[in-house]
């Protein structure tokens, strides 16, 4: 049953970041321009990496490889983030148009949406040292990818596009709601928000099927953004700051109040909710996961 309920609000800080976060490796990651930075979520501390190069605005961030990725559209240029080292150990160029498509790491390569020929193009890159394995065509335009499983799932126009690395093709098209703006891996699924239509649809990873969608009445681009933890689907959007979904029944949870807007921006890590707040701007803010029932 949905409940709407405050945010419990257990750390702020405001530093002109970006509207990109990530929690992997046991930090938050986001962008203060000319940096990549890491912030401890139990001390606080942060640590600025230099993006040598970096002109923005950065798609956003993925993970994978032992790595932080950049993709930074301003520059056509892809950045990996030695979490070890916190130091930037590969850059290469990578052709690259819409801010808002997330790049993919997945089976020892990087993914991203190319901007050849109206971005119906996947690009491959080796993860060890940024050279292109693949160029992948499309069946029609694309707005985002995610690799969950063992495969590379791609949000086309109003359907998704399962790509298979060891074949380099798209092997299936799985119908979905009315032109995905959003998509996501987590919880075994692909999950993806359509702007058209205020819809979530869940893809089932293995069969490729649609098995659940959700009318979260939020329309628009650029309106949603989605992650998964702790055991739910979490929606950061422009119009409702945070709304929680069943991801085994994809059924309303709850929504969250605040006395502010948020950004479309949410990470789950450290049993906390991270998410920016738009005026002042750049203010990040933790927010306390819910009890479970």
């Amino acid at each position: 049953m949905e409940k709407v309920i405050p945010f419990e609000v257990t750390y702020s800080h405001t530093q002109n970041y970006d509207t990109r976060l990530l929690f992997a490796y046991g930090s938050v990651w986001t962008v203060v321009h000319p940096n990549l930075v890491r912030i401890d979520p139990k001390s606080y501390d942060q640590t600025n990496i230099e993006l040598p190069g970096v002109l923005g605005p950065v798609r956003p961030l993925a993970f994978g490889d032992g790595g932080i990725w950049i993709a930074d559209t301003g520059s056509n240029t892809i950045f990996k983030v030695d979490t070890a080292e916190d130091s930037v150990v590969l850059k290469f160029k990578a052709s690259m148009l819409s801010v808002q498509s997330p790049i993919a790491v997945g089976a020892g390569s990087v993914w991203t949406v190319a901007s050849e020929r109206a971005e119906r193009v996947v690009t491959r890159f080796d993860a060890m040292n940024g050279e292109v394995q693949a160029q992948i065509a499309l069946p029609g335009g694309s707005s985002g990818i995610a690799f969950e499983g063992d495969s590379a799932w791609v949000a086309g126009r109003n359907e998704v596009y399962r790509i298979d690395p060891a074949s380099n093709a798209v092997v299936s098209s799985t119908p979905v709601c009315d032109r995905p703006s959003t998509i996501a891996a987590g919880e075994g699924s692909i999950w993806v928000h359509c702007r058209n239509d205020g819809m979530v649809d869940r893809i089932d990873s293995w069969t490729g099927s649609v098995t659940g969608s959700l009318d979260v009445g939020v329309r628009g681009p650029g309106m949603v953004d989605l992650t998964a933890g702790g055991g739910s689907l979490w929606l950061a959007t422009l119009v409702v700051p945070l709304i929680e979904i069943d991801p085994m029944t994809v059924e309303l949870r709850r929504t969250y109040e605040g006395e502010f807007r948020t950004e479309a921006n949410v990470a789950y890590g450290d049993n906390s909710l991270w998410l920016l707040r738009i005026r002042p701007s750049g203010e990040i803010l933790r927010v306390s996961a819910p009890d479970r029932y």
